[in-house]
């Protein structure tokens, strides 16, 4: 064995902050019935490709500054995973790093349920590995158990920590000896977090931002601008296993809630919440409101909490469902959702002109593709007016505005079209309008050009809006 790493048994009696913890394995919370879904035990040669990626961070970047994440700072060794952090010179991303480190994530992404692993931390100024967890955008965070080495006076310590939904950390530190072997436990359920270690309750957080989608699990060495020879090197993040139970269901879970996102080109996405004791999903659509509905996803569902319906219509109506499963039956359904799929606007970019215009709030604004910048008219005066030229006569189908101050204020307009920029027929009137938000008109004409007159605003405010959408219609999807 090489003597940078500690054989599994040597340290199964070091005691952690003066005998409060020790090392041995531990088993999940009592309270609840666990199953074990998915475990690594870190046998064999080489990582499992299947469940996890390495070598670069999980969205494809290897810079973890000072540090440049390398694929051989990653590997199995006497059943342990290690992450190995070096001193020296490591040529990437266009520059020089002074070191190097390991870096894995896992593949597949869950929720709720107790994780732990039982791991070895490398002790040292400056380091930084961690157990910690994300979804795809951020916040939410989890971070399990992330170390710091000592800087300066401080001791070494533990955080244990989220980033909510609602983006506010609710962070500990513990001081203490983590070079020796230690169990770190996770229970995440609907509203609660409990963190563990040595299987003692050493905090928990209760609260409704909660992160209830699945999440994927990262364990990364790591290192802050502190270290220097002094850290020591080669040092090891070691990780003897890894193990996610969830509850065993006796009973049907609940029913999830349904969401449906922005969504593309004949697709629709939609998303919903995590359900406790649920292993898997069934997705379903209907045509009108209340069904009959058909299944969209296999029998057996689906266990992520996204799924993109790729076989819609664009500019048609439909009505999703979701129900959760496990082995002991199926939920109701969720309350229904509609959604409507939407090809690109074909105004983005296009030549924009208006009848007047404020400075710095050019016409060009209203169709760059930009919700930072708007078309706003020179003065309070109206009527006024912003017109873009689509190059050829198209067929037309929905126009959007995105106005300004969309929730305080209510405008009054008409939408325009013509296919000479002279004679213009009017092809939606809105001029009675009186509620707050953005406006979205669905039409059935032809116009190479599309011309908004904005005839008032409740609060006498100027004509301004972020962007004009305006959607050609799919011939061949849609009837035209």
């Amino acid at each position: 064995m090489n003597n940078h790493l500690l054989n599994k048994c040597f340290c199964a009696g070091v005691l952690f902050c003066a005998g409060i913890f020790f090392s041995a394995p531990a088993a999940p919370p009592p309270g609840q019935t666990w199953n074990l879904v998915w475990a690594d035990e870190f046998n064999g040669t080489n990582l499992d490709t299947s469940q996890w990626g390495y070598g670069k961070k999980q969205w494809g970047t290897t810079d973890n500054k000072p540090c440049l994440i390398v694929p051989e700072d990653t590997y199995l060794e006497h059943s342990n995973l290690v992450l190995r952090s070096r001193m020296g010179s490591f040529a990437g991303n266009g520059k020089t790093y002074p070191f190097s480190c390991g870096w894995a994530w896992s593949k597949r992404w869950l929720a709720y349920g107790y994780l732990e692993i039982r791991a070895q931390y490398p002790a040292g100024k400056g380091q930084w590995p961690a157990w910690w967890m994300l979804r795809k955008g951020w916040p939410p965070e989890f971070d399990i158990a992330e170390f710091r080495g000592a800087r300066g006076t401080d001791s070494d310590y533990m955080t244990q920590a989220v980033y909510d939904e609602a983006a506010k950390w609710n962070s500990t530190t513990l001081a203490g000896d983590y070079a020796g072997w230690h169990t770190y436990g996770f229970e995440w359920g609907p509203g609660y977090l409990k963190w563990f270690i040595d299987g003692k309750l050493t905090k928990t957080v209760v609260s409704s931002k909660v992160p209830a989608q699945p999440m994927y699990v990262i364990l990364s060495a790591g290192l802050d601008g502190t270290a220097d020879a002094s850290t020591g090197f080669p040092n090891y993040f070691v990780i003897d296993y890894f193990r996610w139970y969830q509850v065993s269901p006796t009973d049907p879970p609940g029913a999830p809630t349904i969401h449906h996102r922005p969504s593309d080109n004949n697709q629709v996405a939609l998303s919903w919440n995590a359900v406790m004791g649920a292993n898997r999903y069934c997705i379903s659509r209907a045509t009108a409101s209340g069904g009959p509905y058909t299944v969209l996803a296999t029998n057996t569902g689906i266990t992520q909490t996204t799924y993109t319906d790729s076989s819609a219509v664009n500019f048609l109506n439909y009505f999703y469902v979701v129900s959760a499963a496990n082995d002991s039956g199926v939920s109701p359904n969720s309350p229904e959702v509609m959604a409507t799929a939407f090809p690109a606007p074909i105004s983005v970019g296009k030549p924009a002109t208006a009848s007047s215009y404020e400075s710095g709030h050019a016409p060009s604004n209203a169709n760059d593709g930009s919700l930072l910048s708007r078309w706003t008219a020179a003065d309070s005066g109206y009527p006024q007016w912003w017109r873009v030229d689509l190059g050829s006569v198209q067929k037309l189908r929905r126009v959007v505005i995105r106005w300004e101050k969309s929730a305080q204020w209510s405008y009054q307009y008409r939408i325009e079209v013509s296919t000479n920029d002279v004679d213009y027929i009017t092809v939606v009137d809105q001029t009675g309008w009186s509620a707050n938000g953005n406006s979205a008109d669905l039409l059935t004409a032809s116009g190479r050009y599309v011309r908004v007159a904005v005839t008032g605003q409740d609060k006498g405010g100027w004509a301004s809006f972020y962007e004009c959408e305006i959607f050609g219609a799919n011939a061949g999807s849609d009837g035209l």
